[in-house]
């Protein structure tokens, strides 16, 4: 939009050149940005960071709450239900992917991990719990290792060196100093085992209900985005509720104090390892998207399967920068206690 037109719109009592030069101390500060030589200029990610923080803080819209008791039902209804039902409203209200989940840490540590060679460069691999819990995933591997003599069985070796007798959370820990440490000084093999059981030890929640709704926003609106491998990788990663899971758990804070807190992250830039087993994605300016979420916590919750542990979840919305912060901020927070409310 020209700088006439823009004070048109907005009712400015300003000349052209006066808004001209308001912009570019903007772009110099780093509030906004030009995509390229042709086009104007839009917010960057710190733009719409500084307009978040100075957003005033507000309730849901009661038809909004309406929407959401409703979709809840009453504090005897099935969790699982209330979460299926919420991602739903959210994603319909918001224009975003929704997501919602409750996990609880597992406690068992690992007894077995074992390999088994499938056709090409694809093996299974199968990490067993003292607890009797089991988690089984496809994986590729480079094709040197499999094609290699006694690769495959070194593989493995290293494996259960680095994961058996240890719980998922402390093997995830141990691997993720590895990789942090060594991953410059580490052979292929070695590379590969930090790498598979990085993604192996993501599965810690038990059990896990999500709900993930409105994929489909996230297509239309990133559909003229020149970075569809980013789009490719965040649509493969919602379908990965594991991993999906522990990524929300890393972004969201805890709470410390038990109030429920909205924390809000524009244009996500997710480095969890240094082999790709994770998500790593720099979407810089061209997919740039925002997650607006809440981290939950229900000490008294179902922990008959976590050897106690506490439960532990998330309401997040994950859709463009674009969004209305004033609308989907409070619509989160009322969703987050609502459920917890219902837990």
């Amino acid at each position: 939009m020209a700088s006439g037109a823009l004070g048109r719109a907005h009712g400015l009592d300003w000349s052209p050149a006066t808004i001209r030069s308001e912009l570019a101390v903007l772009e110099r500060v780093g509030l906004v940005y030009k995509p390229h030589a042709a086009s104007g200029r839009v917010p960057s990610a710190e733009g719409w960071r500084d307009y978040v923080r100075q957003l005033p803080r507000k309730r849901a819209r009661p038809e909004h709450r309406r929407l959401l008791d409703v979709g809840m039902g009453t504090p005897s209804t099935d969790l699982r239900r209330g979460l299926r039902s919420t991602a739903r409203v959210l994603s319909e209200l918001a224009g975003c992917v929704a997501i919602g989940f409750l996990g609880a840490p597992r406690p068992g540590k690992v007894e077995a991990l074992e390999l088994v060679g499938l056709e090409g460069a694809r093996v299974l691999v199968m990490l067993g719990l003292e607890d009797g819990a089991s988690t089984v995933r496809t994986v590729d591997l480079d094709q040197s290792l499999v094609e290699g003599e006694g690769e495959l069985g070194r593989l493995q070796g290293l494996l259960r060196e680095l994961t058996v007798g240890r719980s998922l959370a402390q093997a995830r820990d141990e691997l993720r100093g590895l990789l942090a440490s060594e991953h410059r000084r580490v052979d292929q093999c070695m590379a590969e085992a930090l790498r598979v059981g990085t993604l192996m030890c993501v599965a810690s929640f038990d059990p896990l209900w999500m709900q993930v709704a409105g994929h489909g926003s996230l297509v239309v609106g990133e559909q003229n985005s020149a970075d569809a491998g980013s789009l490719a990788e965040i649509l493969d990663l919602l379908e990965d509720y594991q991993r999906l899971a522990e990524i929300l758990c890393q972004l969201l804070p805890a709470s410390t104090n038990g109030d429920l807190e909205v924390s809000v992250r524009v244009d996500l830039d997710l480095e969890l390892d240094h082999f790709g087993c994770g998500l790593g994605l720099g979407l810089g300016h061209a997919t740039g998207l925002t997650l607006v979420g809440c981290r939950l916590g229900w000490p008294g919750a179902d922990q008959s399967s976590s050897g106690g542990s506490p439960a532990t979840g998330a309401v997040a919305l994950l859709g463009s920068p674009r969004m209305d912060y004033e609308a989907v901020i409070p619509l989160v927070e009322y969703a987050a206690r609502a459920m917890v409310a219902r837990a």
